[in-house]
């Protein structure tokens, strides 16, 4: 795995914290389909691939975050 390949994804992953942040829930979705573009699982590196398994699931999981500001600005 090369180096453009980790800061591809790890840009993609602060965009996605940035966007639920600022409450731009399309942004964060739009920068979680990028961010799965970006995982790779023919990865030698033990430790990488076990990585990329954990951020794939946390990609696929509903954010409670998410749901917490959509409630919040339908109040």
């Amino acid at each position: 795995m090369d180096k453009v390949t980790l800061l591809s994804l790890s840009n993609d992953l602060k965009r996605i914290t940035t966007s639920i942040q600022s409450g731009s829930i399309e942004n964060a979705e739009r920068f979680t389909k990028e961010a799965k573009h970006w995982i790779r699982n023919d990865v030698d590196d033990d430790y990488l691939k076990s990585l990329m398994g954990k951020i794939a699931n946390s990609l696929d999981q509903k954010n409670d975050l998410v749901i917490y500001i959509t409630d919040y600005e339908c109040q």
